[in-house]
Parts: C-alpha cells; sequence; structure tokens
C-alpha cells in the first residue's frame, strides 16, 4: 500500500514533470486567448489610456499619473497600476494592445501565484485547479484586455495570500515583510480597496498555524504575534504611503480629480465612504450594478462575471469549517486566509450601495477559485455513506446554475448542452466506491464547472472593451471606439498653433479622446465627473491672458444641456459662465459641439 505525500511535499520527478507542463499548458492557453484581436483592443478607458499617454510623454506626468500632458490634473487613484501602462507605451508606441500588455502579463502571473499558494495546501491536483478556475473567470480575463488598476491590486492581494500562507509554514520574518510589501503595493495601486482582504491575510500569517503543533506553541506565542503584526503593518506604511508623502511635500503637485484638493478627501471619502451610500441616483442604475442584497453577485449583472463558482467556493468553506476531515486535513492559514478573503469580498460587494460596478468583482475571483482548488482533494478522499451524495449535489447545483447563466446569453446558449452533460456524468462517476471512477467523475466535474466561465470569458475576444464599466461576455454591440472627427482635430490643431493645450474639455473623458487622437495635451474641466475643483476661473482666466489656451470645446454634459443640474455652483459651470460672457461660439466642422473662442472677445462676429 503506498501512502500518498503530504500537499505540500516535493512531488515525484515525473509527476513534478507533468505538472509544469500542465501549467506551462494553461498559461500558453491563456496568453493565446489574451492575444486574439489584440490589435483590436482600442483604448479602453479612455481616460486611463490618456494617464499612459501622458506618463510616457513626461516624467512629471508620469509620477503623479495624470491624464493631461501638461500635468496640471490628476486622477482620483494612485500611480502604480499606471506607469507599468506607461513604460510599455514608452516602448512599443501609443497602442491599444501596449496599453493593455502589462494586464495581460499580471493576469498571468496572478494564475501562476495562486497555483503556487495552493499547491502547498491541496497538491498538485488542487493547485492546477485552482489556477484554472481563475484563468476562466470571466471578469478576470475582461480586465485583462483592459486598462484599469484592478488587475494588478488582485495580483498584489494574490502574492500577499501566497506570502501569508508561507508564514504560517515557517516563522521567518521575510514572508512577514513580503506580506506586508503585498499590501502596501495593494493602497498604492487602488487605496483602500486592498484593505478588504487583508484582515484574512495579517491573521492567517499570524495565527494560522495548529496550536497542537509544538514549533507553533515555542515560535508564535502572543508576544511573537504583537511583534509580527508590527512587522507587517510597518512595511505596509512605507510600501504604501511613501508616494502619498512625496507627492504632499511637492508644492507644484497636480490637482486631484473630484476632490478638494487633499488627498483625505480622496482616500477617506470618494474611494472609500462614499461607495456605500445609496441614493435615488443608486437605484435608478440597478440594471448596470444590481441590488445591494445576499444573492446580489448570483444575479445579474454579477452572475456571468464571478457568480459561476461562487456557490462551490462557498460550499467547500463551509465543508472546511464544520467538517471534521476538512479541519483536519486543511491548514488553518489557508482557510482563514482564503475563506476570509472571499467571505469579507463576498459580503462587501453584495452590500456596497454607491458606485458597484460588475469589474470590481474580480479582487474575489482569486479566493473563489483557490476555494474550489481546496475543495478537490476533499473530493477524491472516500467521504462517509451518510456523506457520499453531497460532492454529486455540489456538482450538480453548480452545472445548473452555470446552465440558466448560460441561458441568458442567447449566443451561448448552445453551451448548455456539453455543460450538463458533463455535469449529470460526473455526479454519477461521483456516486460509486470504486477509485478510479471516482477520480475520472472528479475530472469531469472540474470540466463541468469551467466550462460556463470558460465560453462566457472566450466570447470578450471578440470585441473591444471600452467606457468605465467593462463588462466581460458577448458583445452588447457598444464597443466601438470614441472618437472625433478628423476635421474637427484638425481645426483644433491648426486653430491652437503651438499652444500648450490644443484646447480645453469638459469633463475627463471627452478630453481624454481628443488628447489620444491629437496627440497633443488637452485641459480636462471639471474632472471625471464634472464635479472637481479645479481648474477653476482664475486658472483659466491667467492661461487665456498668457495666450496658452484658445479654445474650450462644451462636451460631456454640456454637449446638449447648457447648464446641467448636476453641475451648478460647480467651478466648471463657473469657468463655462466666464467663458460664455468674454468669448465668442465659432463653428467647427465634424460636430455638433460648441466651441467658445477665448482668443475672441465680444462684441462677436454674427454667424448662420
Amino acid at each position: 500500500m503506498t501512502v500518498a505525500a503530504p500537499p505540500g511535499a516535493p512531488a515525484a520527478p515525473h509527476w513534478a514533470t507533468r505538472e509544469r507542463l500542465a501549467l506551462a499548458s494553461l498559461l500558453a492557453v491563456a496568453a493565446a486567448a489574451l492575444a486574439y484581436h489584440a490589435g483590436s483592443i482600442g483604448w479602453g478607458n479612455a481616460y486611463y489610456a490618456a494617464v499612459a499617454q501622458s506618463g510616457a510623454t513626461g516624467w512629471k506626468a508620469f509620477f503623479f499619473a495624470t491624464p493631461d500632458i501638461s500635468a496640471v490634473t490628476a486622477t482620483d487613484k494612485p500611480p502604480l497600476a499606471f506607469w507599468p501602462m506607461a513604460l510599455s507605451v514608452r516602448l512599443f508606441g501609443l497602442h491599444g494592445w501596449a496599453i493593455a500588455l502589462p494586464q495581460m502579463l499580471e493576469y498571468l502571473a496572478c494564475v501562476a501565484v495562486l497555483h503556487a499558494t495552493v499547491r502547498r495546501v491541496a497538491g498538485a491536483a488542487g493547485g492546477l485547479v485552482a489556477a484554472t478556475a481563475l484563468a476562466v473567470t470571466p471578469v478576470a480575463f475582461a480586465l485583462a484586455r483592459f486598462n484599469d488598476p484592478d488587475t494588478l491590486l488582485t495580483l498584489a492581494v494574490t502574492v500577499g495570500a501566497y506570502a501569508a500562507v508561507r508564514a504560517a509554514e515557517a516563522n521567518r520574518p521575510r514572508w512577514l515583510v513580503l506580506l506586508g510589501a503585498a499590501l502596501g503595493t495593494a493602497f498604492l495601486t487602488k487605496w483602500l480597496a486592498g484593505a478588504v482582504p487583508a484582515p484574512a491575510l495579517v491573521l492567517a500569517a499570524l495565527v494560522g498555524r495548529r496550536p497542537p503543533d509544538v514549533a507553533w506553541r515555542r515560535g508564535w506565542t502572543s508576544r511573537a504575534v504583537v511583534r509580527g503584526l508590527a512587522l507587517v503593518t510597518g512595511v505596509a506604511a512605507v510600501t504604501g504611503l511613501w508616494w502619498l508623502a512625496v507627492a504632499v511635500a511637492v508644492r507644484s503637485r497636480p490637482f486631484p480629480d473630484s476632490s478638494t484638493g487633499g488627498f483625505v478627501d480622496v482616500i477617506l471619502n470618494q474611494n472609500g465612504v462614499d461607495r456605500f451610500s445609496y441614493t435615488t441616483a443608486t437605484a435608478a442604475s440597478a440594471t448596470v450594478k444590481g441590488r445591494p442584497g445576499p444573492l446580489r453577485l448570483l444575479a445579474d449583472p454579477f452572475a456571468g462575471q464571478v457568480g459561476w463558482l461562487v456557490p462551490m467556493a462557498a460550499l467547500v468553506l463551509l465543508v472546511l469549517l464544520v467538517s471534521p476531515t476538512g479541519r483536519r486535513r486543511t491548514p488553518h492559514a489557508a482557510t482563514i486566509a482564503f475563506g476570509g478573503w472571499f467571505a469579507l469580498t463576498g459580503l462587501v460587494f453584495s452590500l456596497m450601495g454607491g458606485a458597484m460596478h460588475p469589474y470590481y468583482t474580480v479582487l474575489m475571483a482569486p479566493a473563489t477559485a483557490a476555494l474550489v482548488g481546496l475543495g478537490v482533494p476533499l473530493g477524491c478522499r472516500q467521504a462517509r455513506r451518510a456523506v457520499r451524495w453531497l460532492p454529486t449535489a455540489a456538482v450538480v447545483a453548480s452545472g445548473g446554475y452555470a446552465s440558466a447563466v448560460l441561458s441568458t446569453q442567447p449566443t451561448l446558449t448552445t453551451w448548455r448542452v456539453p455543460v450538463l452533460t458533463t455535469t449529470i456524468a460526473a455526479g454519477l462517476l461521483l456516486l460509486t466506491r470504486e477509485r478510479r471512477r471516482r477520480v475520472a467523475g472528479v475530472t469531469l466535474a472540474v470540466a463541468a464547472l469551467v466550462l460556463g466561465p470558460a465560453a462566457f470569458a472566450l466570447a470578450t475576444s471578440s470585441h473591444p472593451l471600452t467606457g468605465a464599466n467593462p463588462m466581460a461576455g458577448p458583445s452588447s454591440g457598444t464597443g466601438a471606439r470614441p472618437a472625433y472627427a478628423a476635421s474637427f482635430v484638425a481645426y483644433l490643431e491648426n486653430g491652437s498653433g503651438s499652444r500648450p493645450w490644443v484646447a480645453a474639455v469638459i469633463t475627463s473623458t471627452p478630453a481624454s479622446v481628443l488628447q489620444l487622437q491629437s496627440r497633443r495635451s488637452v485641459l480636462p474641466l471639471g474632472g471625471f465627473t464634472g464635479h472637481s475643483g479645479f481648474p477653476d476661473v482664475a486658472a483659466v482666466r491667467t492661461w487665456v491672458e498668457r495666450d496658452e489656451l484658445r479654445y474650450l470645446v462644451l462636451s460631456g454634459p454640456y454637449a446638449h444641456l447648457s447648464a446641467p443640474p448636476s453641475l451648478r455652483h460647480t467651478a466648471t459651470q463657473a469657468v463655462v459662465d466666464w467663458a460664455r460672457a468674454h468669448s465668442c461660439a465659432v463653428r467647427a466642422p465634424g460636430t455638433g459641439y460648441t466651441v467658445l473662442d477665448l482668443s475672441m472677445a465680444p462684441p462677436c462676429p454674427v454667424t448662420r
């Protein structure tokens, strides 16, 4: 009788070779899927694409992550995720695929790190299943072809989970240092978003070992836990706050978007408390953000993005917590790290009432995939007769849920047949007592779990993702790259001459599109939403007097309305009122926008 090696033990040479080959094949297939139609990716989020463009042009714009090349305004996000994008554009030129390339590499790295982490706990099979589950999660795949900061955020937290598991295995400070650095990196990627799973990772690293272990009793006393917590906190503070300290010390720093000018407002309010507020305006956008509640992640629009494996992951977590076999065979660190990560992010995303976009859920994708991987050794073991039906029931329920999600997409309904067929075959094999058949059942169960999300994810590669709310899955017909008419861009370029700015444009996204097309700096007014306090009237008047700015394009909320109610009493409205009183409207070719020529003072020539 042969005894299986523990999950963390080195595998036999032939099995290690097969495992490496399987992982390499998974990464190669994922990379090929990402590269498919890479030339048609487009700008993605034009606002962030302009940040990459600006960073590739000047080092001040690079350091502060500014959407305008002149580095007058900055985004409301920290700069770390934009630095690889800017370097890629500087190296390969301004292309959509160059902007998305860092996210593709981050996605592949996240899959590899998750495999290495789960493998130490659940063996080679568990690690490969977890890596596969993450690779086919639609929201993770979609963001790998997009230019949002969330992919780097997810990678940083996954590295933190690896460090937490290693810290629980061995009482060595280097793993706590890595954990602190990962959490600091997450903060410098998307502010407080990385703090959501942080308590679970820190707890797993500090108290994740089993109390009966003699080494745990000797090395992990309460004093050692306090020292470890202080080390993690200190490293996270240095890693995450150094850029903030430099930015605060620089007097000529760009103005943070949609803020009062201070980083406290950006971090704690706009990207903190305001994300949880539930207002009438939020309720009106329920078709995009769903409705807060316990089943939010299992309904549209979240079901197709991340909901596929959530029920299975929740069941595995429940078994790990209540089953004696699960508690005895799975290290506490893995249960705390991935179970806590999954529970905390799931709770936050289910209850958020503010700006909750479906792509935010990419943060819980590695934890969901890891729990599914941790369930593989549980399903492979001979369970007691009384609970032999449990794996079959779980697989059949997950397959039925995947079929229901596929039925909501007319172009993917044909995938229901292979999903249901594989699910039924896996369920029947899992009911048998013969070991080989049960192993075959587990293999088919994994195939049934990943077929649905894989089909949904691959449907994303056939069309570009654009805008501020990227969604995986088949095209909704709104993926065209936004653009100005070439004649209009040429008109602004010729009229602006050698001035620093081609034009000033209301709100950042239309300004970013014009900057991407003209390859010259465009001044955004009002930030992303139009509510930013800078540039104000005094600044715009000064630039006009210095002959540095000639045109003001009334785009965004001013394209059809002269005075949007939501922007009354804002700096943007004040600038527009001043410009209308001290300049002349001119006819511009190729657009219906009103253009104010700030170099012309009333009385204005009569035009038809």
